[in-house]
């Protein structure tokens, strides 16, 4: 990102809260990574397929290549239980050349509805706006996921815009919510 107002961030992203660490993926994340993308009701709203143990492999490839990229271009890390170290999900922040930022998530379905992915958005955003220096966050949802409208507007995004028929998904054409946050509009709800 030629021009940037990124900060030189330490290669290897490790980030805490309470409950949570979000790290940077292994290769012996992939079956953890398979347990939860191979479900239909995680992937329901999702962009990806369901996941084969050799999608997971693939994936996880991927996201470690990722990790070598200079300049790095996207965090996607791996969410974590610090009570157990259980890899639970996954979630990730992908830079544009407009110092803006894409924020998504993915949590295994048995950890629905205990706060967690709400947890991990309040830690990418304090990532995004504090270490990586961005001005402006933005997320993407299907209309019909409730729980991600509730989790993205609990940490103080606002919706732009209503697209229709904005991604092909499955041979199919999904309407999204665009949603954004800034970041002096973060630091007016952080919750530290």
């Amino acid at each position: 990102m030629t021009g940037s107002r990124v900060k030189k961030v330490k290669d290897h992203i490790l980030l805490t809260s309470s409950r949570l660490t979000l790290r940077e993926f292994t290769l012996n994340d992939y079956e953890d990574v398979y347990s939860y993308a191979s479900d239909p009701e995680v992937v329901k709203y999702i962009p990806w397929n369901i996941y084969t143990l050799d999608d997971a492999r693939k994936s996880i490839n991927r996201k470690i290549a990722g990790q070598r990229k200079k300049p790095r271009d996207t965090y996607e890390l791996a969410a974590l239980l610090k009570e157990d170290e259980k890899l639970i999900g996954e979630c990730y922040l992908s830079l544009t050349d407009l110092m803006e930022a894409d924020l998504g998530f993915c949590i295994h379905r048995d950890y629905w509805g205990r706060g967690i992915a709400t947890e991990i958005t309040g830690i990418l955003l304090k990532f995004g706006f504090r270490e990586l220096n961005l001005h402006r966050i933005i997320a993407t949802c299907d209309p019909r996921n409730q729980a991600s409208i509730n989790i993205l507007e609990k940490n103080g995004f606002r919706r732009e815009g209503y697209f229709k028929e904005h991604k092909l998904m499955r041979g199919n054409w999904r309407d999204s919510l665009f949603y954004a946050i800034l970041d002096k509009e973060w630091k007016n709800c952080i919750r530290e």
